[in-house]
């Protein structure tokens, strides 16, 4: 749907697959100041409205996602996209937008949102510590919950550089099995390879505790580095 606002006379037209889109008459829509009142969502109408004019104030492209309803009285998410026209005095005369649904792409990321909360729900609670090692920049870029509860550690202990955080913490004598482990990890050409070895990691009270890991590749660079 394409739309342009005349300012000074607040007159607003639409082309024809706006009123098939919602399915209401031409004459729902006769200005931009009483036509998306009762259209919008209530959720969204205050955030749309402080969005438009944070933006038309400034004379600004405008862009926002948002819940309209239907002349059936359903709601369904559409993106909207206006940017100013002005004359030859350099003030805004028009704006000239398009209304895009996106109800179905929505309802996608509304289930991949719910999908990785999910996954991520499970991540959080498994029993087994988890954690994801950036190898390039020498650093963990995350773990779960279980090393507090295994090891007695905060999270935070793995804000250490990797390096120093094996150091530290693995057994002297299992560390080079470690770092043998990792070059390995390194070499491999298949991401599907998982990787076991015993290990005693020091948890909270300086006590020995014999883990056993497994190890794979989660992500490559564009230039195949692990």
């Amino acid at each position: 749907t394409i739309w342009d606002w005349d300012i000074a006379k607040d007159q607003i037209k639409y082309n024809s697959s706006m009123y098939k889109m919602f399915g209401y008459t031409a004459t729902t829509f006769n200005s931009i100041s009483d036509s998306w009142e009762d259209k919008i969502h209530p959720d969204d109408y205050k955030r749309v409205i402080d969005l438009w004019f944070q933006h038309s104030t400034k004379d600004e492209p405008y862009e926002a996602e948002y819940r309209v309803k239907k002349y059936n009285g359903e709601y369904r998410w559409h993106l909207g996209r206006s940017n100013p026209v002005k004359g030859p005095d350099n003030t805004v005369d028009f704006w000239i937008g398009t209304v895009t649904d996106i109800h179905e792409l929505k309802e996608i990321q509304e289930k991949l949102k719910a999908s990785e909360h999910f996954t991520q729900t499970l991540i959080d609670n498994s029993p087994d510590i988890i954690v994801i090692t950036d190898y390039i920049n020498n650093k963990n870029t995350y773990s779960n919950r279980a090393i507090s509860r295994v090891l007695g550690y905060d999270e935070k202990v793995l804000e250490l550089p990797t390096s120093e955080y094996f150091e530290k913490y693995l057994h002297p004598e299992d560390l080079p099995k470690v770092n043998q482990l990792i070059e390995s990890i390194r070499a491999d050409t298949s991401d599907d390879i998982i990787h076991n070895l015993i290990i005693r990691v020091k948890d909270s009270h300086d006590r020995w505790r014999w883990l056993q890991t497994k190890a794979m590749i989660f992500n490559r660079t564009e230039s195949g580095l692990v």
